[in-house]
């Protein structure tokens, strides 16, 4: 009699361990879930705006490409804003932009892929805009980042990197 009781009481500890564990798993499941939707809907949580459309996007990856591939940094700069403009040098920007090139050769297309809304901070709403890049020797992607005040955005930032060769 003492040795049923001993495994029944050994089988009962084994189903709430197993309970236990199965919980657990289910709890931690739960909290990344929860962590994935909440990114998911800060990320997009904002639209872009209205005058940044179609139209106006290819006109400023034209302007990026063109200056780009015809080394054109002096040109490139002025494709930021005059805030952004304080914050970094042509020079700085030309030598970056150079050393990429010689990597990377020309670029040959972008395509959009999709966009981060960062929040509103110092009275403007900022946003990340994605595109890939292809580059003649790789892909890459490109990151232009957006201020955004009222009706109006400009560019104040703009990252090219090589993906893969």
């Amino acid at each position: 009699m003492e040795r049923r009781l001993q495994r029944l009481e050994i089988g009962v500890l084994i189903v709430l361990l197993l309970n236990i564990l199965i919980l657990s798993i289910q709890i931690g499941n739960r909290r990344v879930n929860h962590v994935e939707e909440d990114i998911e809907n800060k990320i997009q949580t904002k639209k872009l705006p209205t005058e940044f459309n179609e139209t106006s996007q290819k006109l400023l990856l034209q302007n990026i490409i063109e200056n780009y591939n015809n080394n054109n940094y002096d040109e490139f700069f002025l494709i930021f804003s005059e805030w952004a403009q304080l914050q970094i040098s042509k020079e700085s920007l030309g030598k970056e932009l150079s050393k990429l090139n010689k990597i990377s050769g020309k670029i040959i297309d972008s395509i959009y892929s999709y966009y981060e809304y960062s929040g509103f901070e110092s009275g403007a709403d900022w946003y990340y805009v994605y595109y890939k890049v292809k580059f003649e020797n790789g892909l890459g992607t490109q990151r232009i980042k957006l201020r955004v005040i009222g009706a109006n955005w400009e560019v104040v930032g703009i990252n090219l990197t090589l993906d893969e060769i």
